[in-house]
């Protein structure tokens, strides 16, 4: 049993830990979505807890028990989640880090977006004002050709004599 005493005092400095952290986030209003990192990381003790469990408790049964044997569903439970233990860690560490990719590329995408964005209504606003610039001058010019037209009217009506003045 005692071989595995460093698992006994690991518990209770996680459940010690455990029980801080549920403290501190009561007391604070803590949101755990606002901080997934230490969300993710608190599967770790709970997979530590369901893969060791097992193996403590063969050898509390072996100390515990007149034969000092334990059950074979034990002693299978054990060997399968002792096994276990590596694997599921790797898994919650993939997990985690696939997870910090996905809100890194996120990230990046959406800064990328932003400058596009940025850049789009820039050369629109720039295309806007050089249209304005080009209208204004298409205005101008169209001002001036109206009053051009209107002053050879006014010139061509002058210039010209009223028939019945002919007749006089």
């Amino acid at each position: 049993f005692c071989y595995y005493l460093w698992v006994v005092i690991v518990w209770f400095i996680i459940v010690i830990s455990y029980i801080q952290i549920w403290r501190y986030i009561k007391r604070n209003n803590v949101d755990l979505i606002q901080i997934p990192t230490v969300s993710k990381l608190l599967y770790y003790p709970m997979i530590f807890f369901i893969c060791w469990f097992w193996s403590l408790l063969r050898r509390a049964w072996n100390v515990m028990s007149e034969s000092g044997e334990a059950p074979i569903l034990i002693i299978g439970l054990q060997i399968f989640f002792g096994n276990l233990y590596g694997f599921a860690n790797a898994l919650l560490y993939g997990y985690i880090v696939r997870y910090h990719l996905k809100a890194a590329s996120q990230s990046i995408s959406d800064q990328s977006r932003s400058s596009k964005e940025k850049v789009n209504s820039q050369t629109i606003i720039d295309t806007t004002q050089a249209g304005n610039d080009d209208g204004s001058d298409k205005e101008l010019k169209q001002q001036k050709s109206l009053e051009s037209v209107d002053l050879d009217r006014e010139e061509e009506q002058s210039n010209k004599t009223d028939p019945d003045d002919e007749n006089l």
